[in-house]
């Protein structure tokens, strides 16, 4: 099973990542690509990025970049 990393973004939330790409933000967690795309973890996942204006996830995992682009 595929997981990912939940990268603290400056304090204010956490992004998904494939993997760490600048050294200066810290892990917080993993999260596995199941837990990633059920609805409703995805619905309030983008709503507090949103929030945040934070981006939800980086990676290349296709999958996941079509369920988690840009929205407004």
């Amino acid at each position: 099973m595929k997981t990912f990393l939940k990268v603290d973004y400056k304090g204010k939330y956490f992004v998904i990542q494939d993997e760490m790409y600048e050294q200066d933000y810290f892990t917080c967690g993993t999260i596995t690509k199941e837990e990633a795309l059920k609805p409703e973890f995805v619905e309030e996942h983008k709503e507090f990025c949103n929030y945040y204006g934070i981006p939800c996830y980086i990676g290349k995992d296709k999958e996941m970049s079509k369920v988690y682009k840009k929205y407004k």
